[in-house]
């Protein structure tokens, strides 16, 4: 049987207790005239809170990688923001339809703003551990402000564009680049991690996985919205598991820093004394993966069996399946993934030379 603190019990416990009060206030808000809430939106938003509290409760308590916490508490305060806007327009509770176009356009300009800080934030603070937060955030604004400007300088020269048709078409193809941004960072990340050998929890890589998940998803929906496509129910099921698997991290994160090993693993990694002695870097899950599957599809044969299948099952998802937001997703997943592994295979197996190099040596 699982023997649960009496902190974690305490923590949990003002978590649920702070949640349970917004729920109920949501619902009582809900009561005004809004935009029509599917049920899916309406549980996404519950979640949004709860990681905005796991993501706080982690800043205060952990001394290790905080401000990836805390980014990520603020990113999902941003989004918990939709909740306000569904009550503004002309026919609901607040404001105009003015005002509507206001908070829907730059919501989603501050939301791209903040998602491609949050994850380019990683690779920096990855690369100056021990640097101060201050230089970490002044580096990811260097980076990011530029592109930032060349998307959205018309909606910061003028703010009426936001009443134009073509406007909300630039903003949305704005968005998407702001995300092939994020992307290329998560790609930065994962050559960071693999080529530094630097000791880090299993959460930020679970998390940069969420996140790189969650770019993905975003980018199909602003792509439906750029070519006039309904989204389908099933595009909010997606950000269900997507925020689900948010939760699983953030809440086995808060049992990891209130056990012996994760405290002692901190303090470790955070302490500034120098062993005087060679380690041997431990394999991290990428490594154990690529070898694994070297391993199983050694033969040639076995290779060409697994990639004619691949490519014959591909084939008819692509002919026979109906076009739409699935399919779409699907094949976005399929090939990101792809690319990632062949990328990942390539840093794993330069990494594996420089090892046998420098033992030998």
């Amino acid at each position: 049987m699982i023997n649960i603190s009496r902190s974690i019990k305490k923590q949990f416990l003002l978590i649920i207790t702070i949640w349970f009060v917004y729920f109920i206030l949501s619902k009582i808000a809900l009561t005004q005239p809004h935009w029509d809430l599917t049920f899916f939106s309406n549980f996404n938003y519950n979640l949004f809170f709860l990681i905005f509290l796991l993501s706080i409760t982690i800043y205060i308590k952990d001394r290790l990688n905080r401000y990836i916490y805390l980014n990520l508490a603020i990113l999902s305060l941003l989004y918990l923001s939709g909740l306000f806007a569904i009550f503004t327009g002309d026919a609901f509770s607040i404001g105009d339809d003015y005002l509507q176009y206001y908070i829907w356009s730059y919501r989603k300009i501050v939301i791209s703003f903040a998602l491609c800080t949050t994850i380019i934030f990683f690779s920096i603070d990855y690369l100056f551990r021990q640097g101060k937060a201050l230089l970490k955030y002044l580096t990811t604004l260097i980076i990011i402000l530029p592109f930032v400007f060349f998307y959205y300088q018309k909606f910061f020269l003028d703010y009426r564009s936001v009443f134009f048709k073509h406007s909300q078409y630039e903003l949305l193809s704005s968005a998407i680049g702001m995300n092939f941004l994020a992307i290329f960072f998560i790609v930065v990340f994962g050559y960071l991690y693999l080529q530094r050998n630097q000791p880090i929890t299993r959460h930020i890589n679970l998390l940069i996985l969420s996140f790189l998940l969650f770019v993905l998803i975003d980018t199909n929906d602003n792509f439906f919205f750029y070519y006039k496509k309904q989204l389908p129910i099933i595009s909010q099921i997606f950000l269900t598991g997507n925020l689900i698997l948010y939760f699983w991290i953030l809440a086995d994160k808060i049992f990891y820093m209130n056990s012996e090993f994760g405290k002692f693993y901190d303090e470790l990694i955070t302490s500034k004394i120098k062993l005087n002695i060679k380690i041997l870097p431990r394999k991290t899950i990428v490594d154990k993966y690529i070898a694994y599957t070297k391993e199983r599809f050694k033969s040639v044969p076995d290779r060409i069996f697994f990639i004619v299948l691949m490519v014959i099952f591909l084939s008819f998802f692509v002919y026979y399946f109906p076009f739409g937001y699935t399919k779409v997703n699907v094949l976005i997943l399929v090939t990101m993934i792809s690319i990632l592994l062949v990328y990942l295979n390539a840093l794993v197996t330069r990494r594996t030379k420089k090892r046998f190099i420098e033992k030998n040596n």
